[in-house]
């Protein structure tokens, strides 16, 4: 046989993240879930700049109008256009719930990874530290920072001329993702810390020890890349929480200011007029819905895709 033929059938080199990407392009339902998902964060992001009304403008000879041909999806009671207040308003809730994740995330991995990984006297110190945070409310965090530091902020001239380009930002958003982000880490930290109290036990770690390899170096680069997996699906699920939490904090005047929106506020402005204009109702709830559905059977496919073997058992 020609060795340029048998060279041929020799199979391609491969690797961990191409394989996931196979097994993930299986399964229907979680890419079903990631173009659903795509879609709605490229119909809130590039919506706006398709001739989309102002969220805040008022229509006062079209209060409370049910979807029609001059608003999609209809008006409420000062007559501001639904499709508008929903698309900025996902701006906020995706933004917040994904920058929030990912400052919980660095934090949560890193103190968790650093915990399992040292053990003794060390981790348990460190855990008391999470269950301590635990213990404290959260609500009463979320007000002492805000009142603490909302007008310093306001004072920054860069976040202010931020501000005035954009429809969705508010200087008091950086609270709440550094709030929401210091809280949320706790359950990634514990996660975390049992994967790698396991993982540091196995063969590959006293190799990458005997090799005289730094502990920053096998936490980072040989210990935290074998619990992503876990990571991934926890993060999904991290991201509707997160969005959830915005709500209930921009129900209490603790998160997005009026007249700016989130799907939070909207569903709650809905419930309020649920009997008289469900439409107020029906739709963000419908776009907040999907988008949860969407990344919670996203997660669970990465997590089959990542970890084929747990999925089996």
């Amino acid at each position: 046989m020609d060795p340029t033929t048998r060279l041929d059938q020799i199979e391609q080199g491969t690797s961990l993240g191409k394989d996931a990407w196979l097994r993930l392009r299986k399964n229907k339902l979680a890419m079903a879930s990631l173009i659903l998902f795509v879609f709605i964060a490229l119909l809130c992001f590039m919506g706006p700049f398709f001739g989309v009304q102002d969220p805040t403008a008022t229509h006062l000879d079209a209060k409370s109008q049910p979807p029609n041909k001059d608003f999609l999806l209809g008006s409420e009671h000062l007559g501001r256009d639904i499709l508008s207040r929903i698309l900025y308003g996902g701006q906020v809730s995706l933004i917040v719930g994904f920058i929030a994740t990912f400052v919980s995330l660095i934090i949560g991995v890193s103190y968790g990874a650093i915990a399992g990984y040292i053990g003794g006297r060390t981790d348990a110190i460190m855990m008391r530290i999470v269950d301590v945070l635990y213990a404290l409310p959260f609500m009463l965090i979320v007000i002492i920072l805000t009142a603490t530091f909302s007008d310093a902020l306001q004072d920054i001239e860069f976040l202010h001329a931020m501000k005035e380009k954009s429809k969705v930002f508010e200087p008091d958003l950086l609270l709440l993702f550094f709030a929401i982000g210091f809280v949320e880490w706790l359950t990634m930290a514990r996660i975390v810390r049992s994967q790698i109290i396991t993982l540091k036990k196995q063969e590959f770690v006293e190799a990458a020890v005997s090799l005289g390899l730094s502990h920053k170096r096998i936490i980072f680069r040989h210990l935290i890349p074998n619990v992503f997996g876990s990571i991934i699906v926890y993060t999904t699920l991290t991201v509707p929480s997160v969005m959830r939490l915005e709500a209930i904090l921009s129900f209490l005047g603790l998160g997005v200011k009026p007249p700016n929106s989130s799907w939070g506020s909207l569903i709650k402005e809905g419930a309020d007029r649920m009997y008289s204009d469900p439409w107020l109702l029906v739709f963000p709830a419908l776009f907040f819905s999907l988008t949860i559905f969407s990344l919670n059977f996203l997660g669970d496919g990465l997590r089959d895709a990542l970890d084929p073997k747990a999925s089996k058992d």
